[in-house]
């Protein structure tokens, strides 16, 4: 996947690397890990290229790698509670 023109990694490739972003992308990376999707040596080289980029731009291949994040997260009251009888909340 090539990432558009307009993806901060792109446009703003000089920009430091907030802590924020490599929490969501080493996240993204071990649920890739864990689905089978990459390769012990795939997911350790790009474990340290997140680690070590300092700039949006280093990361590149990473973000290429693993593809957009979800842009949804499941509320919580849809979440299943596995605690409760059908009809309970």
């Amino acid at each position: 996947m090539a990432l558009p023109i307009s993806s901060k990694y792109r446009s703003r490739p000089n920009d430091p690397v907030p802590d924020q972003e490599r929490q969501q992308l080493s996240s993204q990376l071990n649920d890739a890990f864990a689905s089978g999707d990459l390769s012990q040596e795939q997911f350790d080289a790009h474990l340290d290229t997140i680690f070590q980029a300092k700039t949006l731009g280093e990361l590149v291949p990473v973000v290429e790698t693993l593809g957009k994040p979800p842009t949804h997260a499941v509320p919580e009251i849809v979440q299943q509670n596995t605690d409760l009888a059908p009809g309970e909340v």
